[in-house]
């Protein structure tokens, strides 16, 4: 196990993990997303069907609303 999962395991919501990852010791880690994505630390992409509870209905990664809330 990599000390990124290792960490993750400890400090994280595994929400995307299914119960055989934390058999096999690999859980999925959502390193960004990108509108209605997320990817983990692979690069494997995941539709983001859980966004509606953490972010707001536009996505992730948009640079001209981080833009617009950072005037």
């Amino acid at each position: 196990m990599s000390d990124l999962s290792a960490l993750a395991r400890r400090h994280l919501w595994m929400h995307f993990t299914r119960l055989e990852g934390f058999g096999s010791g690999e859980v999925p880690i959502i390193a960004r997303g990108e509108g209605c994505y997320v990817y983990d630390q692979h690069g494997k992409r995941y539709l983001d069907g859980l966004s509606g509870l953490f972010t707001v209905q536009v996505g992730h990664g948009r640079k001209e609303l981080a833009d617009a809330a950072a005037r």
